[in-house]
């Protein structure tokens, strides 16, 4: 049996799928235990809590041959609970979805915490697969407002590439490491998609897609962050996005690595496809 934490999640609820399409047991923590049997119906067996649950985590934990750990946002430092619950109830490999970049003392607040979560795992004496995608495609989406609104997309890239990745193959890369433990153990894993692309090459892309003219407009770094923060994302969040974006223009951050395919042994999902699949959001 393998547990899934974070299961209601758009990467959770994929590797879920893909486990069950595999015939594994599945298990899941989550929260809203409603909303995860309303999605996977008696297939899975669901146990309601927090990963801060001492109580939740060892039932979840009972039995589990595997599990795949996501948590979100500033709680990601709680997943050393989840570490201990694994060690304590014999688990024997956990996968953990960190994100590109993570290392102690960097800027970002969240590849520092994913960094120190990286350590927790790695010290927890359970056999691990570290995860680290980059930016996701689904994250386009969060530009749909303003390609209805006035046909732009606003960031503060400038030119620099970004090579998307869609959330199921980062899905699927968990899955292999899950199902094969013995392959992937003790492995860290940075994961792309298979091109790189500017905001003003996927503006013109989404664009074409629609039948409407849309453009990237290029904002000053400040100027974008304070932006963030009005629309509510959280102010340590947003200073985040901000140095993302910086990162971004520098163009360091265009490398394409052919990691899902050699893991999978598929390709990645292109961006063209994923809009393709997606593009009723921009409309």
């Amino acid at each position: 049996m393998i547990l899934v934490i974070g299961a209601n999640g758009n990467i959770g609820s994929q590797v879920v799928q893909q486990l069950l399409a595999a015939g594994e047991k599945v298990r899941v923590l989550v929260r809203d235990g409603k909303k995860a049997t309303a999605t996977f119906g008696s297939s899975v067996d669901v146990v309601t809590g927090d990963i801060g649950d001492a109580a939740a985590l060892d039932q979840a934990f009972a039995g589990a041959a595997g599990a795949f750990v996501l948590t979100s946002g500033d709680a990601v430092l709680q997943e050393k609970n989840a570490f201990a619950a694994a060690k304590k109830a014999g688990t024997k490999h956990v996968v953990k979805l960190s994100v590109a970049g993570a290392m102690r003392g960097s800027p970002l607040r969240l590849a520092d915490n994913h960094a120190q979560s990286e350590e927790a795992l790695k010290a927890s004496g359970v056999a691990y697969t570290i995860l680290q995608p980059h930016s996701f495609m689904s994250n386009v989406r969060e530009s749909a407002g303003s390609i209805k609104g006035d046909g732009r997309i606003y960031g503060a890239s400038k030119e620099g590439g970004v090579p998307y990745i869609d959330t199921g193959d980062i899905a699927a890369v968990g899955v292999a490491a899950l199902r094969d433990p013995a392959k992937h153990g003790g492995q860290t894993y940075f994961l792309t998609g298979p091109e790189a692309f500017s905001q003003a090459q996927i503006a013109e892309k989404i664009g074409k897609a629609i039948g409407k003219t849309v453009t990237y407009v290029d904002l000053p770094p400040a100027v974008f962050v304070d932006n963030l923060k009005k629309f509510g994302v959280p102010g340590w969040l947003a200073d985040d996005f901000g140095k993302m974006n910086e990162w971004f223009a520098s163009g360091a951050a265009a490398t394409v690595v052919d990691t899902v395919e050699k893991v999978t042994g598929r390709k990645p999902r292109t961006f063209d496809a994923w809009l393709s699949d997606n593009v009723a959001a921009f409309r």
